[in-house]
Protein backbone atom coordinates (compact mmCIF):
# COMPACT_ATOMS: atom_id res chain seq x y z
CA UNK A 1 0.00 0.00 0.00
CA UNK A 2 0.96 3.58 -1.12
CA UNK A 3 1.20 5.56 2.23
CA UNK A 4 1.67 9.11 0.06
CA UNK A 5 -1.44 8.20 -1.61
CA UNK A 6 -3.87 11.88 -2.05
CA UNK A 7 -6.92 11.17 -0.27
CA UNK A 8 -9.65 13.39 -1.56
CA UNK A 9 -13.11 11.41 -1.08
CA UNK A 10 -13.64 9.11 1.71
CA UNK A 11 -17.08 7.24 1.48
CA UNK A 12 -17.87 5.35 4.92
CA UNK A 13 -20.44 3.21 6.41
CA UNK A 14 -22.76 4.98 8.84
CA UNK A 15 -24.92 2.33 9.91
CA UNK A 16 -23.53 2.05 13.49
CA UNK A 17 -24.86 5.53 13.99
CA UNK A 18 -28.64 4.31 13.63
CA UNK A 19 -27.35 2.04 16.55
CA UNK A 20 -28.55 2.47 19.57
CA UNK A 21 -26.14 4.01 22.67
CA UNK A 22 -23.01 1.32 22.54
CA UNK A 23 -19.46 0.38 21.72
CA UNK A 24 -20.13 0.61 17.76
CA UNK A 25 -21.65 3.94 17.47
CA UNK A 26 -19.55 5.28 19.97
CA UNK A 27 -16.37 4.49 18.15
CA UNK A 28 -17.41 6.09 14.35
CA UNK A 29 -19.54 8.81 16.38
CA UNK A 30 -16.14 9.81 18.50
CA UNK A 31 -13.54 8.90 15.34
CA UNK A 32 -15.67 11.00 12.91
CA UNK A 33 -14.90 14.28 14.32
CA UNK A 34 -11.92 13.67 14.69
CA UNK A 35 -11.19 12.40 11.01
CA UNK A 36 -12.86 15.21 9.80
CA UNK A 37 -10.32 17.90 12.30
CA UNK A 38 -7.00 15.83 10.93
CA UNK A 39 -8.20 15.70 7.16
CA UNK A 40 -9.67 18.81 6.74
CA UNK A 41 -9.45 18.59 2.56
CA UNK A 42 -10.88 15.34 2.55
CA UNK A 43 -14.75 15.05 1.49
CA UNK A 44 -16.43 12.43 3.73
CA UNK A 45 -20.03 10.85 2.61
CA UNK A 46 -21.85 8.78 5.17
CA UNK A 47 -24.04 5.19 3.41
CA UNK A 48 -26.63 4.05 5.93
CA UNK A 49 -29.97 2.87 4.90
CA UNK A 50 -31.23 6.22 6.62
CA UNK A 51 -30.53 9.72 8.03
CA UNK A 52 -28.63 9.45 11.40
CA UNK A 53 -30.70 11.48 13.91
CA UNK A 54 -28.15 12.39 15.97
CA UNK A 55 -24.99 12.56 13.58
CA UNK A 56 -21.90 13.93 15.45
CA UNK A 57 -20.72 17.43 14.23
CA UNK A 58 -18.87 17.77 11.37
CA UNK A 59 -18.69 18.48 7.15
CA UNK A 60 -20.10 15.00 6.37
CA UNK A 61 -22.32 14.36 3.55
CA UNK A 62 -24.91 12.04 4.17
CA UNK A 63 -25.81 9.14 1.06
CA UNK A 64 -29.34 7.47 2.00
CA UNK A 65 -29.59 3.84 0.58
CA UNK A 66 -32.54 2.43 1.36
CA UNK A 67 -32.59 -1.24 3.34
CA UNK A 68 -33.37 -3.64 5.65
CA UNK A 69 -31.99 -3.19 9.37
CA UNK A 70 -32.32 -6.72 10.38
CA UNK A 71 -29.42 -8.90 11.11
CA UNK A 72 -30.91 -11.76 8.62
CA UNK A 73 -31.20 -9.13 5.51
CA UNK A 74 -28.47 -6.96 5.93
CA UNK A 75 -25.88 -9.22 3.90
CA UNK A 76 -27.88 -8.76 1.26
CA UNK A 77 -27.97 -4.89 1.31
CA UNK A 78 -23.99 -5.28 1.14
CA UNK A 79 -23.97 -7.03 -1.31
CA UNK A 80 -25.44 -5.64 -4.09
CA UNK A 81 -27.10 -2.10 -3.08
CA UNK A 82 -23.67 -0.72 -1.03
CA UNK A 83 -21.81 -2.04 -4.00
CA UNK A 84 -23.79 -0.32 -6.54
CA UNK A 85 -23.90 3.20 -4.23
CA UNK A 86 -19.95 3.20 -4.04
CA UNK A 87 -19.72 2.19 -7.50
CA UNK A 88 -21.79 5.76 -8.08
CA UNK A 89 -20.07 7.87 -5.35
CA UNK A 90 -16.65 6.87 -6.26
CA UNK A 91 -14.24 7.18 -3.67
CA UNK A 92 -11.06 6.83 -2.89
CA UNK A 93 -11.45 3.89 -0.22
CA UNK A 94 -14.55 2.79 1.62
CA UNK A 95 -14.48 2.68 5.79
CA UNK A 96 -16.48 -0.01 7.22
CA UNK A 97 -16.34 0.61 11.03
CA UNK A 98 -18.52 -2.51 12.16
CA UNK A 99 -16.40 -4.67 9.70
CA UNK A 100 -18.28 -5.38 7.01
CA UNK A 101 -16.80 -5.45 3.62
CA UNK A 102 -18.85 -4.42 0.64
CA UNK A 103 -19.72 -7.44 -1.96
CA UNK A 104 -17.38 -6.33 -5.26
CA UNK A 105 -17.22 -2.78 -4.18
CA UNK A 106 -14.69 -1.98 -6.76
CA UNK A 107 -12.88 0.05 -4.71
CA UNK A 108 -10.37 -0.31 -1.64
CA UNK A 109 -11.80 -1.34 1.85
CA UNK A 110 -10.40 -0.59 4.97
CA UNK A 111 -12.41 -2.55 7.60
CA UNK A 112 -12.42 -2.11 11.53
CA UNK A 113 -12.44 -5.60 13.50
CA UNK A 114 -13.74 -5.11 17.67
CA UNK A 115 -13.63 -8.38 18.49
CA UNK A 116 -14.09 -12.23 17.38
CA UNK A 117 -16.66 -12.91 20.19
CA UNK A 118 -19.26 -14.18 17.63
CA UNK A 119 -16.32 -17.00 16.70
CA UNK A 120 -14.79 -17.32 20.19
CA UNK A 121 -18.53 -17.79 21.96
CA UNK A 122 -20.89 -18.33 19.89
CA UNK A 123 -23.55 -19.10 22.20
CA UNK A 124 -23.32 -15.85 23.53
CA UNK A 125 -25.47 -14.66 20.33
CA UNK A 126 -28.40 -15.39 19.20
CA UNK A 127 -28.65 -17.34 15.78
CA UNK A 128 -29.32 -14.66 13.87
CA UNK A 129 -26.90 -12.77 14.80
CA UNK A 130 -23.83 -15.61 14.80
CA UNK A 131 -24.64 -15.82 10.81
CA UNK A 132 -24.48 -12.35 10.18
CA UNK A 133 -21.31 -11.89 11.84
CA UNK A 134 -19.81 -15.30 10.57
CA UNK A 135 -20.53 -13.70 6.93
CA UNK A 136 -18.83 -10.89 8.00
CA UNK A 137 -15.76 -12.93 9.04
CA UNK A 138 -15.49 -15.03 5.95
CA UNK A 139 -15.32 -11.38 3.98
CA UNK A 140 -13.04 -9.66 6.31
CA UNK A 141 -9.96 -11.03 4.06
CA UNK A 142 -11.17 -9.75 1.01
CA UNK A 143 -10.49 -5.79 2.69
CA UNK A 144 -7.56 -4.14 1.46
CA UNK A 145 -6.70 -3.25 5.16
CA UNK A 146 -8.19 -4.15 8.85
CA UNK A 147 -7.98 -2.23 11.70
CA UNK A 148 -7.98 -4.20 14.99
CA UNK A 149 -8.47 -2.64 18.26
CA UNK A 150 -6.10 -4.18 19.96
CA UNK A 151 -3.29 -6.69 19.83
CA UNK A 152 -5.33 -9.17 21.75
CA UNK A 153 -8.13 -9.12 18.68
CA UNK A 154 -5.43 -8.75 16.27
CA UNK A 155 -3.59 -11.71 17.15
CA UNK A 156 -7.43 -13.66 17.59
CA UNK A 157 -8.09 -12.70 13.97
CA UNK A 158 -5.13 -14.04 12.56
CA UNK A 159 -5.27 -17.20 14.66
CA UNK A 160 -8.47 -17.46 13.05
CA UNK A 161 -9.06 -16.17 9.88
CA UNK A 162 -6.69 -15.69 6.57
CA UNK A 163 -5.53 -12.43 6.89
CA UNK A 164 -2.27 -10.90 5.86
CA UNK A 165 -0.36 -10.10 8.90
CA UNK A 166 0.75 -6.76 7.12
CA UNK A 167 -2.34 -5.59 6.44
CA UNK A 168 -3.48 -5.78 9.92
CA UNK A 169 -2.98 -2.44 11.89
CA UNK A 170 -3.98 -2.03 15.22
CA UNK A 171 -5.67 1.55 16.79
CA UNK A 172 -6.83 1.95 20.08
CA UNK A 173 -9.83 3.72 21.28
CA UNK A 174 -10.12 6.19 23.74
CA UNK A 175 -12.64 7.46 26.63
CA UNK A 176 -15.03 10.32 25.57
CA UNK A 177 -14.41 13.43 27.09
CA UNK A 178 -17.70 13.43 29.05
CA UNK A 179 -15.57 10.70 31.32
CA UNK A 180 -13.65 12.80 33.81
CA UNK A 181 -13.98 13.53 37.47
CA UNK A 182 -17.44 15.06 38.32
CA UNK A 183 -17.85 18.28 40.33
CA UNK A 184 -19.17 17.45 43.70
CA UNK A 185 -22.52 18.89 42.78
CA UNK A 186 -22.93 16.77 40.08
CA UNK A 187 -22.27 13.85 41.69
CA UNK A 188 -24.65 14.28 44.21
CA UNK A 189 -27.71 14.96 42.23
CA UNK A 190 -26.65 11.39 40.18
CA UNK A 191 -26.18 9.55 43.72
CA UNK A 192 -29.31 11.07 44.94
CA UNK A 193 -31.72 10.38 41.91
CA UNK A 194 -30.50 6.69 42.06
CA UNK A 195 -30.38 6.08 45.48
CA UNK A 196 -26.83 5.92 46.02
CA UNK A 197 -26.41 6.94 49.54
CA UNK A 198 -23.33 5.28 50.50
CA UNK A 199 -20.72 3.31 49.66
CA UNK A 200 -21.06 1.06 46.53
CA UNK A 201 -19.74 -0.93 43.43
CA UNK A 202 -20.67 -0.43 39.72
CA UNK A 203 -20.35 -2.62 36.91
CA UNK A 204 -21.01 -1.45 33.15
CA UNK A 205 -22.49 -3.92 30.54
CA UNK A 206 -24.59 -5.69 28.73
CA UNK A 207 -26.24 -8.91 29.80
CA UNK A 208 -24.73 -11.59 28.20
CA UNK A 209 -22.75 -14.81 28.69
CA UNK A 210 -19.47 -13.27 27.68
CA UNK A 211 -19.68 -10.02 30.12
CA UNK A 212 -20.33 -12.55 32.99
CA UNK A 213 -22.08 -10.29 35.44
CA UNK A 214 -22.95 -12.85 37.76
CA UNK A 215 -19.58 -12.88 39.22
CA UNK A 216 -19.79 -8.85 39.68
CA UNK A 217 -23.04 -9.65 41.43
CA UNK A 218 -22.05 -12.79 44.09
CA UNK A 219 -18.46 -10.58 44.72
CA UNK A 220 -19.91 -7.20 45.54
CA UNK A 221 -22.72 -9.73 47.85
CA UNK A 222 -19.82 -11.40 49.55
CA UNK A 223 -17.63 -8.52 50.37
CA UNK A 224 -20.27 -6.56 51.92
CA UNK A 225 -20.19 -9.86 54.17
CA UNK A 226 -16.62 -9.62 54.79
CA UNK A 227 -16.94 -6.02 55.51
CA UNK A 228 -19.88 -6.29 57.77
CA UNK A 229 -21.55 -3.42 55.92
CA UNK A 230 -24.06 -2.29 53.24
CA UNK A 231 -21.86 -2.24 49.41
CA UNK A 232 -24.87 -2.54 47.00
CA UNK A 233 -24.02 -3.07 43.36
CA UNK A 234 -25.27 -0.83 40.88
CA UNK A 235 -25.35 -2.45 36.97
CA UNK A 236 -25.75 0.07 34.20
CA UNK A 237 -26.93 -1.54 30.83
CA UNK A 238 -29.86 -1.64 28.22
CA UNK A 239 -31.55 -4.89 28.90
CA UNK A 240 -33.39 -6.76 31.13
CA UNK A 241 -32.14 -7.18 34.32
CA UNK A 242 -30.67 -10.75 34.21
CA UNK A 243 -28.43 -11.77 36.93
CA UNK A 244 -29.33 -8.77 38.91
CA UNK A 245 -32.58 -10.54 39.16
CA UNK A 246 -32.89 -12.09 42.62
CA UNK A 247 -29.98 -9.97 44.25
CA UNK A 248 -31.45 -7.89 47.09
CA UNK A 249 -27.88 -5.88 46.97
CA UNK A 250 -27.47 -5.54 42.96
CA UNK A 251 -29.97 -3.03 41.52
CA UNK A 252 -30.29 -2.51 37.49
CA UNK A 253 -30.19 1.15 36.57
CA UNK A 254 -30.50 1.03 33.21
CA UNK A 255 -29.10 3.17 30.09
CA UNK A 256 -27.33 6.16 31.68
CA UNK A 257 -26.41 8.94 29.91
CA UNK A 258 -22.51 9.55 29.60
CA UNK A 259 -22.61 12.43 32.22
CA UNK A 260 -24.40 10.65 34.45
CA UNK A 261 -22.41 7.55 33.99
CA UNK A 262 -19.20 9.48 34.85
CA UNK A 263 -20.63 11.07 37.96
CA UNK A 264 -21.69 7.45 39.35
CA UNK A 265 -18.24 5.89 38.52
CA UNK A 266 -16.47 9.04 39.83
CA UNK A 267 -18.15 8.25 43.36
CA UNK A 268 -17.93 4.00 42.89
CA UNK A 269 -15.98 2.41 45.41
CA UNK A 270 -14.44 0.37 42.54
CA UNK A 271 -15.59 0.02 38.74
CA UNK A 272 -15.59 -4.11 38.33
CA UNK A 273 -15.39 -5.64 34.82
CA UNK A 274 -15.39 -9.09 34.80
CA UNK A 275 -15.77 -10.40 31.01
CA UNK A 276 -14.96 -13.55 29.89
CA UNK A 277 -13.38 -11.79 26.89
CA UNK A 278 -12.98 -8.28 25.90
CA UNK A 279 -11.61 -6.86 22.26
CA UNK A 280 -11.24 -3.75 23.83
CA UNK A 281 -12.81 -2.75 27.39
CA UNK A 282 -13.99 0.74 26.71
CA UNK A 283 -15.85 1.13 30.56
CA UNK A 284 -12.34 0.10 32.03
CA UNK A 285 -11.01 3.19 30.34
CA UNK A 286 -14.04 5.49 30.90
CA UNK A 287 -13.98 4.54 34.66
CA UNK A 288 -10.08 5.10 35.08
CA UNK A 289 -10.78 8.62 33.52
CA UNK A 290 -13.34 9.55 36.32
CA UNK A 291 -10.52 8.15 38.42
CA UNK A 292 -12.56 5.19 39.82
CA UNK A 293 -10.16 2.29 40.92
CA UNK A 294 -10.78 -0.59 38.49
CA UNK A 295 -10.74 -4.26 39.10
CA UNK A 296 -10.88 -6.11 35.78
CA UNK A 297 -10.59 -9.39 34.17
CA UNK A 298 -7.11 -11.16 33.08
CA UNK A 299 -9.06 -11.55 29.53
CA UNK A 300 -8.82 -11.13 26.80
CA UNK A 301 -7.78 -6.98 26.10
CA UNK A 302 -8.50 -6.09 29.58
CA UNK A 303 -4.62 -6.68 30.42
CA UNK A 304 -3.43 -4.44 27.71
CA UNK A 305 -5.94 -1.51 27.85
CA UNK A 306 -5.24 -1.53 31.95
CA UNK A 307 -1.80 -1.97 32.28
CA UNK A 308 -0.56 -1.97 36.15
CA UNK A 309 -3.46 0.97 36.75
CA UNK A 310 -6.72 -1.74 37.84
CA UNK A 311 -6.72 -4.87 39.80
CA UNK A 312 -6.69 -7.96 37.22
CA UNK A 313 -8.25 -11.40 38.36
CA UNK A 314 -9.21 -14.36 36.98
CA UNK A 315 -12.50 -13.71 35.52
CA UNK A 316 -13.84 -17.29 37.19
CA UNK A 317 -12.34 -16.97 40.66
CA UNK A 318 -15.27 -16.03 42.81
CA UNK A 319 -13.19 -15.76 45.65
CA UNK A 320 -10.72 -13.80 44.33
CA UNK A 321 -13.05 -11.21 43.08
CA UNK A 322 -14.98 -10.97 46.49
CA UNK A 323 -11.71 -10.76 48.22
CA UNK A 324 -10.28 -7.85 45.78
CA UNK A 325 -13.84 -6.14 45.98
CA UNK A 326 -13.74 -5.64 49.84
CA UNK A 327 -9.94 -4.84 50.09
CA UNK A 328 -10.59 -1.85 47.41
CA UNK A 329 -13.44 -0.80 49.46
CA UNK A 330 -11.93 -0.90 53.06
CA UNK A 331 -8.39 -0.06 52.14
CA UNK A 332 -7.87 3.26 51.56
CA UNK A 333 -4.35 3.23 50.16
CA UNK A 334 -5.14 0.45 47.71
CA UNK A 335 -7.97 2.80 46.22
CA UNK A 336 -5.75 5.79 46.54
CA UNK A 337 -3.21 4.03 44.13
CA UNK A 338 -6.08 3.04 41.81
CA UNK A 339 -7.88 6.31 41.43
CA UNK A 340 -4.48 8.10 41.29
CA UNK A 341 -2.95 5.65 38.42
CA UNK A 342 -6.35 5.33 36.30
CA UNK A 343 -6.45 9.21 35.23
CA UNK A 344 -2.78 8.72 34.01
CA UNK A 345 -3.35 5.34 32.34
CA UNK A 346 -6.57 6.63 30.58
CA UNK A 347 -4.62 9.68 29.27
CA UNK A 348 -2.82 7.66 27.15
CA UNK A 349 -5.54 7.21 25.12
CA UNK A 350 -6.89 9.76 22.59
CA UNK A 351 -9.80 9.61 19.47
CA UNK A 352 -7.10 12.38 18.50
CA UNK A 353 -4.44 9.62 18.10
CA UNK A 354 -6.87 6.73 16.94
CA UNK A 355 -7.90 9.49 14.24
CA UNK A 356 -4.52 9.93 13.00
CA UNK A 357 -3.73 6.29 12.94
CA UNK A 358 -6.78 5.68 10.92
CA UNK A 359 -6.31 7.97 8.03
CA UNK A 360 -2.38 6.27 8.32
CA UNK A 361 -4.58 3.59 7.00
CA UNK A 362 -7.29 5.02 5.07
CA UNK A 363 -4.13 6.83 2.82
CA UNK A 364 -2.56 3.57 2.31
CA UNK A 365 -5.57 1.51 1.32
CA UNK A 366 -6.50 4.41 -1.16
CA UNK A 367 -3.43 3.56 -3.03
CA UNK A 368 -4.38 0.37 -3.07
CA UNK A 369 -5.57 -2.10 -5.87
CA UNK A 370 -9.65 -2.63 -5.23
Amino acid sequence: MNAASPLRHVAFDARPLLEPRGGLRRYLGELLPELARAAPGVTWTGVSTSRPSDPPPGPFRWEVVPGPDASALRFAWEGLALPAALRALGPDVFFSPWGAVPGNPRVPVVATLHDLAFLERPGSLPLRHRLYWNRVARRLPRATAVIAVSEATRAAALARLPLDPSRVRVVPEAPSAAFRPADPARVAEARSRHSLDGRYVLAVGAFEPRKNLETAVAAAGLAARRLAAPLPLAVVGREPAGPVAGAPHARRLGPLDDEELAALMTAAAAVLVPSLDEGFGLPVLEAMACGAPVIASRAGALPEVAGDAALLLDPLDGDAWAEAVASVAADEALSGRLRAAGPVRAALFSWRAAARATLEVLRGAAGAPA
